[in-house]
């Protein structure tokens, strides 16, 4: 078994080939707008939604940002790791307070069958997370894996569902590589190196970049058929990097 955040083809198909009667996992994509020129594939991104202070509602595709944008970067990483999916874009608006804002922004994911919530935008998920404790556990309840950078421990432990994904600072591992620490019953975190070339660019030591790294590995367990939390977290247990773990131990 790879012990590599990039996948092989699943079940030995060609991505480039049609995917009739596959159920694919729906990956929502908390950030700001996708710029859909960029992507190779962008008939993948199925519901591109705006959040503001007016409430949830379809993006106008004709307001679409001129500029590559954080979330673009998220979406190539998928197209790059993983296959067979649909992205939900859950833009966010800046002007809006983060908790609240994610709030919404959950829901919203609930509403759409969201499989697996990335959340790329915002200092921290789990820094809210008194105000986003009912949210969480709604959308947690509902099958979906959601998991954010967390520069800070927070509320962690007590949530279900989780996955809490920091980056790999010190460069240690290659890009795709990972390694797992299980935090109690229902929650996690995962250290991973997400420093591959998008656009000729490296990622560098992002922590929202190595959870659409996670995503993608997770959506591959998903189409899998592995659903379950339990499982998906056995899972990426089994597919770590092990050998990093006494070293990133040591320097924490």
């Amino acid at each position: 078994v790879t012990n590599r955040l990039q996948p092989p083809l699943i079940n030995g198909r060609n991505p480039n080939e049609e995917n009739r009667g596959i159920v694919m996992a729906k990956i929502a994509i908390i950030d700001d707008m996708i710029n859909l020129s960029y992507l190779k594939y962008p008939e993948r991104v199925a519901n591109s939604m705006i959040i503001d202070r007016k409430g949830a509602r379809k993006a106008n595709m004709a307001a679409q940002p001129q500029r590559f944008t954080h979330a673009s970067t998220c979406a190539l990483l998928l197209e790059k790791m993983t296959d067979d999916y649909e992205i939900i874009s859950v833009a966010v608006s800046r002007e809006m307070e983060e908790g609240d804002c994610l709030q919404k922004a959950f829901r919203l994911c609930g509403e759409l069958g969201a499989d697996i919530a990335e959340v790329s935008f915002g200092d921290s998920l789990f820094g809210g997370q008194p105000i986003l404790g009912d949210a969480v556990r709604k959308l947690s309840e509902s099958g979906c894996v959601i998991m954010a950078p967390m520069p800070r421990m927070g509320g962690l432990r007590a949530c279900k569902n989780i996955i809490g994904v920091q980056c790999d600072r010190y460069g240690l591992m290659r890009p795709g590589e990972y390694v797992f620490d299980r935090l109690g019953p229902s929650a996690a975190k995962v250290t991973g190196n997400c420093n591959f070339l998008i656009r000729g660019n490296e990622c560098g030591r992002s922590a929202s970049f190595s959870a659409a790294a996670v995503a993608a590995r997770i959506n591959r367990y998903i189409n899998e058929g592995i659903k379950a939390f339990d499982d998906i977290l056995y899972c990426l247990k089994k597919d770590e990097s092990g050998k990093y773990r006494a070293v990133l131990t040591l320097m924490e």
